[in-house]
């Protein structure tokens, strides 16, 4: 009996420093997301959603997580706004696996923007490296087929410099970085949407 009384004692003391950790890391976290969210320009997030709401076609990339973010982004767009905009995420497994096997990785999204994008289109992007061959490719690639290039992107690589207009969030942290472009283009959605309903 005593043996699991002390087994018991024992355990309770490491959750409760399992649960001191833990409470401490979640203060730094929101303290840095909160830190870094107030540092984001917000003219540059005013002409971000001047952009989008002009834009004929909407062309929006990211890799990992962050086309997931893409993904989410083109569906608010078309239905959540409202407004029914041409949003379309680069998502589809099949062309990217035929272009990355067939051709190369880094044109996944510059073979696909060269048989839909047009004169005038925008193309977002959403990376957290900033230099994601594949994102850098089709940046450029649009900038020199007239369409318009916004970034969402982090402290890090060259995306910051190469992209026409940018969201600059200015951390290096990965999980801050796609937690608030979670939250921007959230954010961007519930703009239009009020603006929608005026």
């Amino acid at each position: 009996m005593k043996i699991h009384i002390l087994s018991y004692i024992r355990l309770v003391g490491i959750l409760e420093n399992i649960i001191n950790m833990t409470k401490e890391f979640y203060d730094i976290y929101k303290s840095e997301y909160t830190a870094v969210l107030d540092n984001i320009k917000y003219d540059n997030i005013n002409i971000a959603i001047g952009l989008i709401k002009n834009a004929k076609n909407i062309f929006i990339i990211g890799n990992g997580g962050s086309l997931n973010i893409a993904s989410h982004f083109a569906t608010d767009l078309r239905k959540t706004s409202k407004l029914y905009l041409s949003a379309i995420s680069l998502d589809n497994i099949s062309h990217i696996t035929a272009i990355g096997n067939d051709l190369n990785f880094k044109d996944i999204f510059v073979e696909q923007l060269k048989g839909l994008a047009k004169d005038v289109d925008l193309l977002i992007s959403f990376s957290t490296s900033g230099d994601s061959e594949n994102i850098l490719e089709a940046v450029h690639w649009a900038m020199h087929n007239g369409i318009i290039t916004l970034s969402f992107t982090g402290l890090k690589g060259n995306l910051k410099t190469l992209s026409q207009y940018k969201v600059l969030i200015p951390s290096y942290n990965q999980l801050i970085l796609e937690s608030l472009f979670s939250y921007l283009t959230h954010y961007i959605i519930e703009v239009l949407l009020n603006e929608k309903s005026i």
